[in-house]
């Protein structure tokens, strides 16, 4: 794996006026390829998405949010197809906080240099990067107004489908049930949001309790709606573990010991955090 695998672009002028993700992060690992390394492509790779995500508009009425994206790419192998190579790869794509996913079996043509075009016409390295980005904004949009992230959801469905029709179409029916099955469990969606209001009141000058635990029990209601209509789910596990000393903290000042009880019940990960900010016995 070459140095520029560590590289850090923070935001830049470009990427403050037209991307959503001010901070990229892109690794891409060739280390478990059998055989001769091919540096050049995958540092061209490299390069070429960070520039991507960071100068691309993809939200033009999401604006005012500013992202963190971190994709690691694990290259599985590179084969020759023309004039161009095609590049097998697995890749988690993260927020850094409470948005996680692993994408298995991702195929694409490349050519070193080649550049990376948001349009309207297919193509398969793009649509990669466009899924995941959509479903990260829409993510993001989910914890600013209710299911707010509706339509990035929706574009990230309809990439999958135009990915299970292309030539390089493998992994893209997982990833289209992923996308389908984030958008319709509106239950942890608007838990992520009540989560978040209450985030906002615990933070202001004269935060009322009784304002927090309106968000808390609505939070705690949608949690036990993932319980007892989903069961496990990891979209709802990942963004648990990111902010449960948060809720955890949040209930035990509002008194919510029995929802607390709840969690630790469902959330067993996360369930020794729960459990200390509960009254001793």
């Amino acid at each position: 794996m070459s140095h520029k695998s560590l590289l850090f672009l923070m935001i830049s002028f470009s990427g403050l006026l037209l991307s959503q993700f001010t901070e990229v992060e892109v690794t891409v690992d060739e280390t478990r390829m059998r055989g001769e390394s091919e540096h050049y492509l995958t540092n061209s790779l490299e390069e070429q998405m960070q520039t991507y995500l960071l100068n691309t508009r993809f939200a033009p009425d999401a604006e005012d949010i500013e992202m963190v994206i971190n994709v690691r790419v694990v290259v599985e192998s590179i084969t020759d197809h023309g004039n161009a190579k095609v590049i097998k790869v697995q890749a988690v794509i993260t927020n850094n906080l409470d948005q996680q996913f692993y994408a298995k079996g991702v195929d694409f043509p490349y050519s070193a240099g080649q550049s990376i075009n948001f349009d309207t016409v297919y193509d398969p390295l793009a649509a990669f990067l466009d899924y995941y980005a959509f479903l990260l904004i829409a993510g993001e949009l989910d914890t600013y107004y209710i299911l707010g992230g509706t339509p990035y959801f929706s574009r990230a469905i309809q990439i999958a489908d135009e990915g299970q029709t292309s030539a390089y179409s493998r992994g893209w029916q997982d990833r289209w049930k992923l996308a389908r099955d984030i958008n319709e469990n509106v239950y942890t969606r608007e838990a992520k949001y009540h989560f978040y209001a209450a985030l906002d009141i615990l933070f202001q000058p004269k935060a009322k309790k009784a304002d927090l635990k309106e968000h808390l029990v609505i939070f705690h209601d949608k949690i036990m709606d993932v319980v007892s209509q989903i069961g496990n789910d990891r979209y709802t596990t990942v963004f648990l573990t990111a902010h449960a000393e948060e809720v955890a903290r949040m209930m035990q000042m509002t008194e919510m010991y029995p929802e607390l009880r709840d969690l630790m019940d469902f959330d067993l990960e996360n369930k020794e955090i729960y459990q200390k900010y509960l009254p001793e016995d």
